[in-house]
């Protein structure tokens, strides 16, 4: 029969719902399917934080997990017992031996502010997560680089969301 693996929404409960998340799961999906897999689970860290959670998946015989966005080291450190594979994917590589699949956030951001500063502008703003986060990373350096003083009030540090980038935007 078909083999299961689970996808799991790391970054916030609000994941699933989330259009960046879910087309990024539809991917996991498409791709998955073609290997001959089949995504059985969608889960949030709150559903594997539930104890009998991951006993239920291994009882099912679940192969593996596909972890999207951002996750801390003891959650992965735990599913990499639970699970023979374990992918991450998402914008800041964890340092840890795990298949990732990373869009480089640093270089991604950089490129955005450096096409801005090309265009002359020179008040730009960040609307963003800035703790341990590569694409506030990249914006700093592009700033430096290009010799733009960084100002604090051109920052709104929101997590990440829709709602969270609206209200930022307000917040600038």
């Amino acid at each position: 029969g078909q083999q299961s693996i689970a996808c799991l929404f790391a970054r916030t409960p609000e994941s699933i719902n989330d259009p960046f998340f879910s087309q990024l799961a539809r991917s996991v999906e498409a791709a998955a399917f073609k290997e001959g897999y089949h995504v059985q689970y969608s889960l949030t860290e709150v559903d594997v934080k539930q104890p009998n959670m991951l006993r239920n998946l291994i009882d099912q015989h679940i192969r593996g997990v596909v972890i999207l966005g951002r996750c801390d080291h003891e959650l992965l450190h735990y599913l990499k017992q639970c699970f023979r594979f374990v992918s991450y994917t998402g914008l800041n590589p964890p340092e840890a031996q795990y298949d990732q699949i990373i869009c480089d956030g640093r270089e991604v951001s950089k490129a955005a502010v450096d096409y801005l500063i090309a265009l002359g502008h020179t008040n730009i703003a960040y609307i963003g997560e800035t703790s341990n986060e590569n694409r506030f990373d990249g914006y700093l350096q592009s700033l430096q680089e290009h010799g733009i003083a960084f100002r604090e009030r051109y920052v709104a540090d929101v997590p990440l969301s829709s709602e969270n980038g609206y209200r930022g935007a307000r917040e600038l």
